[in-house]
């Protein structure tokens, strides 16, 4: 049985990654590979692309690389796409992406408190 990091961050952590990125349209997962890139570059992680545009798929990361990779992602999100939705019908009815920065956020807190 593997270890709770390794399916933390090796399993969970990436498929969300997976689910998010696809989730994006084109220019925004360019806005959101920058600022993750941005961010990942100066807290000095050796890879800072997690997201390849050639092979539209989430590049292998290691534990300590997805571990900073899952709170800059949170905060790339909200820096770069417009989150608010102004028709009363869009907040009855979540985006998906909305959703899945949910998901992140609370495994966030889960891996914190573990």
């Amino acid at each position: 049985m593997p270890a709770p990091d390794h399916v933390f961050m090796l399993g969970i952590t990436r498929r969300q990654f997976k689910a998010l990125f696809s989730a994006l349209f084109k220019d925004q997962r360019v806005g959101v590979s920058t600022s993750m890139r941005d961010a990942l570059t100066l807290s000095g992680v050796r890879r800072t692309r997690p997201y390849s545009f050639c092979s539209k798929d989430v590049h292998s990361l290691l534990i300590y690389e997805s571990a900073a990779v899952l709170p800059i992602s949170i905060v790339a999100i909200k820096r770069s796409i417009q989150l608010s939705c102004p028709t009363p019908a869009a907040v009855a009815r979540p985006l998906p992406l909305m959703i899945l920065l949910g998901i992140l956020e609370k495994l966030h807190l889960l891996i914190c408190k573990t």
